[in-house]
């Protein structure tokens, strides 16, 4: 056994990052990928290449298991531009260049195996990892964040830059890609028809949690949190960036949610913009009281937030970028082992299955659908630990990065696209 271990291939990792912050929610998908490449026992060592300029704080906040394992290569970008529109698109496009020169230099030095990138549909990142795995005949492995074309712009410029120029760059990548790995089976037929991908080159590789991370309840910040709130009865929980979530439509519902259930919070924790429009609409139905919006907390405490809701609320309307997503949020309330609320469509059905880990919403739009699914939850204690159970079995069998499944996945990924170097 101990021959069969010395001859097993030791790979080395290179891995192109256009988000590398510890808040960011692509860094923290990428940061459970990078633990459960280490987990494979065939991976030696792992090399994250990005020009985040706010890269510095990752290095600060990585994992102790993954800092003597894990080496961050930051290529100076400007801080100040990254505040600018302009500086972003810099940042997206140009300055890639500088990243294609480090890359080459840092795969010969460090003598990589695999190339990986981190992919949203508008930046190089992966445009350049094919480039140096054609140059280098090095494998390259695509890990979708998002892919899709048709998410708009914030200007006009941006929209046909994203809709029609690298929509083109994309393709090409796809098309020369050793692997896509997707977030979902749903998504991956998404993308083969949007970009002509033969279905061969696509996988199904989701984001991940560490389930280990969500078993740790800080029950003093439970305490102080609920009596700052002054939180009493049962509790709705939103965790994450409001805008285009449908929280309107809570918002609407929740007159005949209290007047079934009584004392209820609906609780938002996280960025929202729009939180004027959000009280407007509570304060026109007279149950402004209920609604509680509270500041981004630290990733540490976010297991100890969930603990305390009886129903945790996922997207609520479908739009492009969230179809058949697998959100880190409810990938965590999961994990919690709390009943999770979703838009049909919104969440993959490999991992909310109405009825079973969760409850879908059909038709979110109408008031009387939600209030009622979401009030037969709040209401039987027995579904609702039934609900929980079974959503935690789900993660940490196929979205924990500590799963056998999820490791032998992994590594068979590695072994199948690994090429041995001439000579």
């Amino acid at each position: 056994m101990a021959g069969a271990d010395e001859r097993r291939p030791r790979f080395r990792i290179l891995y192109i990052a256009h988000y590398c912050r510890p808040d960011e929610a692509a860094w923290i998908s990428t940061e459970y990928l990078l633990k459960c490449l280490r987990f494979t026992n065939v991976v030696e060592n792992a090399v994250v290449l990005t020009n985040d300029p706010h890269a510095y704080r990752a290095v600060l906040h990585a994992p102790e298991k993954l800092r003597n394992w894990m080496q961050i290569i930051h290529v100076a970008y400007p801080i100040a531009l990254e505040a600018r529109q302009l500086g972003k698109l810099l940042r997206a496009l140009l300055s890639y260049l500088l990243v294609f020169l480090v890359a080459m230099r840092t795969c010969k030095k460090m003598r990589i195996t695999h190339i990986f990138t981190q992919h949203h549909n508008y930046h190089l990142a992966s445009c350049i990892g094919v480039l140096l795995s054609r140059l280098l005949s090095l494998p390259c492995i695509i890990k979708i964040q998002d892919g899709i074309p048709y998410i708009g712009g914030r200007n006009l410029v941006e929209r046909i830059l994203n809709h029609y120029i690298m929509k083109l760059i994309n393709r090409m990548a796809f098309k020369r890609a050793t692997l896509i790995l997707n977030l979902s089976s749903e998504r991956a037929k998404l993308l083969t028809r949007i970009f002509h991908i033969p279905r061969s080159k696509m996988a199904v590789f989701s984001n991940m949690i560490d389930s280990e991370n969500f078993s740790k309840i800080d029950e003093e910040f439970k305490r102080r949190f609920i009596k700052r709130y002054a939180l009493k009865g049962k509790i709705m929980l939103f965790i994450g960036v409001t805008s285009g979530r449908g929280l309107e439509r809570l918002v609407k519902a929740l007159p005949k949610i209290a007047s079934e259930i009584g004392d209820v919070k609906f609780v938002i924790v996280g960025h929202a913009p729009d939180e004027d429009e959000l009280r407007r609409i509570a304060r026109s139905l007279g149950v402004e009281s209920a609604l509680v919006f509270v500041a981004p907390v630290s990733h540490k405490f976010i297991p100890s937030l969930i603990s305390m809701a009886d129903v945790c609320i996922g997207p609520l309307a479908v739009h492009w970028f969230s179809v058949a997503d697998v959100q880190r949020k409810v990938l965590e309330y999961m994990a919690c082992g709390r009943p999770t609320v979703a838009a049909e469509f919104s969440v993959t059905r490999d991992l909310l299955i109405d009825g079973k880990t969760g409850i879908l919403i059909k038709k979110p739009e109408d008031h009387e659908e939600l209030s009622r699914k979401i009030v037969k939850v709040l209401r039987d204690e027995e579904l609702k630990r039934r609900l929980g159970l079974n959503a935690m079995a789900k993660v940490k069998k196929l979205y924990d990065c500590r799963s056998p499944t999820m490791i032998e996945r992994l590594r068979a990924i590695l072994l199948n696209t690994y090429r041995k170097p001439k000579g």
